[in-house]
């Protein structure tokens, strides 16, 4: 008889390695893998299943069949938002946002102040003026700051174009220097009586009329140029006000900068500074009850540059509205340089790029070639 070895052989299954997170299941809040988080950030325990699923709406409706809607409707309600807001800004521009007007727009609608530094031309301006325009159809007021009556002027003029392509009649109105005597009376007379749903104006106004603007409280305020308008310190204290705070937690709040300073005095010289540290956290809830109760606006401030110290008060942005001014610039896009022979003339030129790469090209002319040149291209690019 022929003796039989049986050889046994294991088979191992290689799998991935998995990352469980806990506590980022947007609907329980419970722990879930890293590959059910690309897929809408619903775990296992509440759908086993979501490759069917293709929308968030598809999502919550699984959900609510089986018992298991907790948190995810505010997700789909967020989603459901922007959707509107990204179709409203592209029936008042002509366009759809940019990505970075996009990232922008989502923490507006999320109601989160915050800075926006990116440089001039990607489209700060014409996001804070649809922003207002869209607050202001939801039966919102908004305040726009600009620096100048130009921009003011030029700002009030957007404002008319996007209200006509979107069919809306806001109650908008822009001071500056450039009106009349008249013209001024009468706007002034209807920012007293809250007689508005847009106010656009330059900074100087808050400095000049901050009598009119006293009592008064904004939902939605748009600082453009915020280096220009943070050279007057007060501004920050008027601009506060007009957010929703009033001097009963202003006040706290400078008192608890001055906590953080003696707490940082005390660490450096090696003593107990646990007393300072409790009396900052109680001045800090202190602050997040006032803002749970009151009707606090939201602020955006942009720039190019934003190279404003950092002082004691604009260090109550930071307490008072949970943001620091931003000091590194937001990018769209990478930005090659390129240039190609001259085939023909520029003009002809210039118009095949510019039929090529579509709409939305910015054309610098050489200041040696002077202002009839650039005039000359314009005219050229209009007859075609």
């Amino acid at each position: 008889m022929e003796a039989t070895t049986l050889l046994q052989v294991q088979c191992l299954k290689v799998v991935d390695l998995r990352g469980i997170y806990n506590g980022l299941c947007v609907n329980c809040k419970g722990t879930i893998s890293d590959e059910r988080l690309l897929q809408f950030g619903i775990c296992e325990k509440c759908l086993e299943n979501v490759e069917n699923l293709r929308s968030w709406k598809d999502v919550l409706e699984a959900l609510k069949e089986k018992g298991r809607a907790y948190f995810a409707h505010e997700i789909y309600d967020f989603h459901k938002r922007f959707n509107e807001f990204s179709l409203f800004f592209k029936r008042a521009v002509g366009q759809r946002m940019w990505s970075l007007q996009e990232t922008w727009a989502r923490r507006i609608l999320l109601k989160r102040s915050f800075s926006i530094v990116a440089p001039t031309g990607v489209g700060k301006t014409v996001l804070g003026t649809v922003a207002a325009l869209y607050f202001a159809v939801n039966g919102k007021k908004s305040y726009i700051i600009v620096p100048t009556a130009l921009l003011a002027y030029q700002v009030g003029e957007k404002i008319d174009a996007y209200s006509e392509r979107l069919g809306i009649k806001p109650r908008k109105i822009v001071y500056h220097a450039g009106l009349s005597e008249k013209e001024k009376r009468a706007a002034l007379e209807k920012v007293a009586s809250n007689d508005f749903e847009i106010l656009i104006t330059t900074e100087r106004f808050l400095v000049s009329h901050s009598d009119v603007l006293k009592g008064k409280s904004f939902d939605f305020v748009f600082v453009d140029d915020v280096d220009s308008f943070l050279k007057s310190p007060r501004n920050i204290d008027r601009i506060l006000t007009i957010l929703g705070f009033d001097n009963s937690i202003i006040s706290p709040a400078f008192q608890l900068l001055n906590l953080q300073i003696e707490a940082k005095r005390l660490r450096g010289i090696k003593k107990n500074s646990s007393e300072i540290l409790k009396q900052i956290e109680t001045i800090r809830r202190e602050i997040e009850d006032y803002k749970s109760r009151e009707n606090i606006g939201l602020l955006v401030v942009s720039g190019a540059t934003m190279k404003a110290k950092r002082t004691k008060r604009i260090k109550l942005f930071e307490e008072l509205l949970n943001f620091q001014i931003g000091f590194k610039p937001e990018f769209l896009r990478n930005i090659r340089d390129f240039y190609i022979k001259l085939e023909g003339s520029i003009e002809s030129q210039v118009l095949y790029l510019i039929k090529s790469f579509g709409s939305g090209c910015l054309i610098f002319v050489p200041s040696v070639f002077g202002r009839d040149f650039a005039t000359k291209i314009s005219d050229f690019l209009n007859a075609n």
